[in-house]
């Protein structure tokens, strides 16, 4: 069986991510290039796995995107793609598999702003996950020192916010943090990169606009690596410090944003959020 690994475009020339692929991008403990060559043999492994119903077909699969954690890659099984998040080699075994299963137990309490993690497979030191694929994603994050977006197409690059677009969106991105707060563990998320694309928009956001109901539509969480023990009140006190960079060791965003949120923002999504935990509290009473 054949399966093809394209370094830059998929069959259609679509732009889908970074147009290129090398060691560069590998976080390595020892040789960057071996440890390159070996997450592709263990990605075609993984992809080989005929029993497995969504890897029937013929398959190939593209780099599109990375981070410290992470390599990522769209995988084309026939006509379907999906998304594979491969730990980076420096990553430390087990850390791709607590973040699957975080996010398994958000999107299972917030379907609609969380990815779905379809699959999990490891052979140590080698971890990935599968999750569907966001046709043309749109990353959120910061570009040296301003809030923006990266965008695969039609060649990818990024783009600041206008100052409207960023309070709505900062507004929004505070919100689910406190949304996703689990009360029955009194636990929130942490080590979030807010900055660096743990939450991405779909294309269509451009259609709609960047006002706060149309980013709630077509928001994604996609990053969950960590959670931390605390009171919903001692988490949203320590987000106002911690995304204003009052803090000198941040518990919860993982380390000082390259820009911080204003505290306007960060305020209108507390109450925000407060609110769609309400909402989320009442849709579960009537439902039982």
């Amino acid at each position: 069986m054949k399966i093809e690994f394209n370094e830059i475009m998929s069959s259609k020339n679509e732009s889908l991510g970074i147009p290129n692929y090398g060691p560069w991008y590998i976080k390595s403990k020892n040789n960057a290039i071996e440890d390159m060559f070996q997450i592709e043999d263990f990605i075609k492994k993984v992809i080989s796995k005929n029993d497995i119903e969504i890897f029937k077909g013929y398959k190939r699969f593209d780099f599109i995107n990375y981070g410290s954690t992470q390599l990522v890659f769209v995988l084309h099984v026939d006509d379907k793609k999906y998304t594979l998040l491969v730990s980076q080699p420096a990553t430390k075994y087990g850390v791709g598999k607590t973040e699957f299963l975080n996010l398994v137990r958000l999107n299972e309490l917030n379907p609609d702003t969380v990815i779905k993690p379809i699959s999990y497979f490891s052979d140590n030191p080698n971890e990935l996950y599968v999750t569907p694929y966001v046709y043309q994603a749109r990353c959120v994050g910061v570009n040296t020192t301003k809030w923006g977006v990266w965008l695969p197409d039609p060649e990818y690059h990024f783009e600041d916010f206008t100052k409207k677009e960023l309070s709505n969106i900062c507004t929004v991105m505070v919100a689910l943090l406190i949304k996703y707060y689990d009360d029955n563990s009194n636990e929130g998320l942490s080590k979030i990169r807010l900055d660096g694309g743990d939450f991405m928009l779909d294309k269509e956001i451009d259609e709609d606009g960047y006002n706060i109901d149309s980013i709630l539509k077509h928001i994604k969480l996609i990053a969950a690596r960590d959670k931390i023990h605390l009171s919903l009140d001692e988490y949203i006190e320590a987000l106002k410090q911690e995304l204003t960079n009052n803090v000198e060791k941040p518990r919860i965003i993982g380390k000082k944003l390259r820009c911080p949120i204003n505290l306007e923002d960060i305020e209108k999504g507390i109450k925000l959020g407060l609110n769609l935990r309400n909402r989320k509290e009442k849709t579960l009473t009537f439902t039982k």
